[in-house]
């Protein structure tokens, strides 16, 4: 085995709830990361006959190779290469549903259905939503049900529907609760963010502020860079629409800037 001739590295801990993925790629040595929140991996020896497929590979690098290829999808998401990242979420989405991996098949299907329409014909993008949410409520994973929820409700915000902000309303408050009651922080920012944008679309500037005030301070509390580049943003525009844009664009300024440095 050999780094530079394309082998991957793959490390397990004892638990069975983390993998690591070591690999060599264009820009150097690429280390993926992998942890479940529930349940663990199973090894080659526990999967049944079924599970093994046809041309010798076992359950375990059918596994790691769904996986590696969904998280490959994620960081062309990330660098914006979106047809990069509808191939790799879709190869992986087949592998995860043939071994009946119900939590990170739903992971995956969220991240592909936040595509969106111009990448994704039709109602694609919305039926696969449904189906990430139906993949975590059957693996009892209820952060994940709520983060497609979330989702869900943000699609559906648009100023003047009033019966759609209102179902909008009830996803995102359900999920806040939830966030409360588990400590769920990376669902509580991405709950308070949706409210933000509802209060937007409803003309609640203020309140809209609050939310996203309150999803920044959890981001930066947790660590969440990524997040806290998109929150700055939509700050900004928030400052801009209580009529301070001086300091609103300073700040989608500065998210700009962030984001292109490490090339979000």
């Amino acid at each position: 085995a050999s780094l530079r001739s394309g082998d991957v590295y793959i490390f397990m801990n004892a638990s069975r709830n983390m993998m690591k993925m070591l690999r060599q790629e264009e820009g150097g040595l690429v280390l993926y990361a992998v942890r479940l929140d529930m349940g663990r991996m199973k090894s080659a020896v526990q999967a049944s006959d079924d599970e093994l497929i046809s041309s010798g590979i076992s359950y375990e690098e059918m596994l790691t190779l769904g996986l590696t290829t969904g998280y490959r999808g994620l960081c062309d998401l990330f660098r914006g290469d979106m047809l990069g990242a509808r191939r790799g979420f879709e190869q992986a989405m087949a592998l995860l549903h043939r071994l009946g991996e119900l939590r990170a098949l739903a992971i995956f299907q969220r991240y592909y259905a936040s595509l969106g329409q111009a990448i994704l014909e039709g109602g694609v993008a919305d039926d696969m939503l449904e189906r990430a949410i139906c993949s975590a409520q059957a693996a009892h994973q209820m952060d994940v049900v709520h983060q497609g929820r979330i989702r869900r409700a943000d699609r559906r915000i648009s100023p003047g529907r009033l019966d759609e902000l209102a179902r909008s309303n009830r996803d995102l408050i359900d999920a806040l609760r939830y966030a409360d009651s588990t400590d769920t922080y990376r669902v509580r920012v991405e709950a308070r963010r949706g409210l933000a944008r509802l209060r937007i679309a409803s003309g609640d500037y203020e309140v809209a502020l609050e939310h996203a005030i309150d999803a920044m301070t959890t981001a930066t509390r947790y660590g969440l860079s990524l997040r806290k580049i998109d929150l700055r943003i939509l700050i900004g525009e928030i400052l801009i629409l209580r009529g301070d844009p001086l300091s609103g664009r300073a700040l989608i300024h500065a998210a700009i800037e962030a984001a292109t440095r490490i090339g979000y």
